[in-house]
């Protein structure tokens, strides 16, 4: 078994070797060591190649012998999406008593991350980079949140950006029910949209068909209840994805005409 990073050269064909589980002498904290998960590679500050390895704690890469700096100096940024150039890194806290979610907005084409949600997790550094100590000091940048963890807020299943706008995606333990939470720009705090997904009867035909007339198949196919959706952020709208059972395109537009018409009803979205 070996973890790694390699960079490709597209120009000679070749492969060089970043970091290595199995190089000896080591380079980098991450050569001539246990294997270890790579969450992601995405583009830093500058354009700057980065990391996500281990528990979310993301690094600048380097081919020069030596440490890699950390990015944000922060772990337990488990998930990233991806939007254009521009990277979101998210995960819970896991300070005991406050279960809050941050989330970082990476854009090559500013000179420090952003956080756009919550505040930096105390978090100690992990056997990915040695023994267990203190991470440095926290830089101002990651010490402004864009927007605060709502009080009393469950956690979400996923993240995804349009714009300068955050979109979260909740299901609500007391309800059972989907909610979409959309932190705009300049407003305090995020606006409830309840979710709905249902299959209509010529959907529920057609999948009925693929499926060679299986009753049974089709009920799953129907049954949504027992199933956790993942979201993903577009040009034009929001994907919602469920595993062998579909997927729901919201355009933005459709969000902007239901937040208006809530607006003349004089009703809380």
């Amino acid at each position: 078994m070996e973890s790694g990073i390699a960079r490709y050269d597209e120009a000679s064909g070749e492969a060089v070797i970043l970091a290595s589980s199995r190089r000896r002498p080591a380079q980098n904290q991450f050569d001539d060591r246990e294997i270890y998960s790579v969450q992601g590679v995405f583009a830093g500050p500058g354009g700057k190649p980065c990391v996500a390895i281990g528990f979310g704690e993301t690094f600048c890469m380097d081919e020069k012998p030596g440490p890699w700096p950390r990015l944000i100096p922060s772990g337990l940024l488990d998930f990233f999406a991806k939007t254009g150039s521009r990277t979101l890194l998210y995960g819970r806290r896991l300070q005991p008593g406050d279960p809050g979610e941050m989330a970082f907005l990476v854009d090559p084409a500013k000179p420090n991350p952003e956080l756009w949600l919550g505040s930096p997790s105390t978090f100690l550094g992990t056997r990915m980079v040695g023994s267990p100590s203190p991470l440095p000091p926290q830089p101002p940048w990651s010490q402004a949140p864009i927007w605060p963890w709502p009080a009393g807020a469950e956690n979400t299943l996923g993240y995804g950006v349009h714009g300068d706008d955050l979109f979260g995606f909740v299901r609500q333990k007391a309800t059972d029910q989907y909610q979409l939470l959309w932190y705009r720009r300049g407003g305090p705090a995020p606006l409830p949209i309840p979710l709905q997904f249902k299959m209509d009867d010529e959907a529920a035909l057609a999948l009925k068909k693929r499926a060679e007339a299986d009753d049974d198949r089709t009920r799953r196919f129907r049954a949504l209840q027992n199933t956790n959706l993942q979201m993903y952020a577009t040009d034009s709208g929001l994907c919602f994805f469920a595993p062998s059972k579909g997927f729901w395109f919201l355009p933005y537009g459709d969000l902007g005409r239901y937040l208006g018409a809530q607006a003349v009803a004089g009703a809380r979205p």
